[in-house]
């Protein structure tokens, strides 16, 4: 099967795109199947699939014990990951877009209101 994908920038509406010399039907299509597995029965794996350290406790937070202990050893690395320059660069981004749009907010406020806020809090 062939897939064509043309942009609207070089499409031209007055030229029809032929369809393709030979067309299979939906029949076809479905009755085609992989050759070398005729016949054969796929086995399905029934065994759960669970978390061996999900399993009930007397103690209470165990599990969370134990999954901190499991990533421990992760946590550093963790830190260390964040701390090069990209993505430093890229959390000031996202901190100065939030912080862009509660300043234009706060503006917006307050010609709305006409400083009505600012008056009160001074009192």
């Amino acid at each position: 099967q062939d897939t064509y994908v043309i942009p609207p920038s070089e499409w031209d509406p007055s030229i029809r795109i032929e369809p393709p010399s030979k067309y299979t039907s939906k029949e076809e299509r479905q009755s085609q199947g992989p050759e070398d597995k005729v016949g054969e029965v796929e086995e399905i794996d029934l065994t759960p699939h669970a978390d061996p350290n999900l399993k009930a406790s007397k103690t209470p937070f165990h599990g969370l014990f134990v999954d901190i202990r499991n990533k421990l050893p992760f946590y550093v690395s963790d830190f260390t990951d964040c701390a090069s320059l990209q993505c430093i660069a890229a959390t000031l981004y996202l901190y100065l877009v939030c912080l862009c749009s509660v300043v234009a907010f706060g503006g917006m406020l307050g010609s709305a209101t006409e400083n009505y806020m600012v008056r009160q809090s001074h009192i």
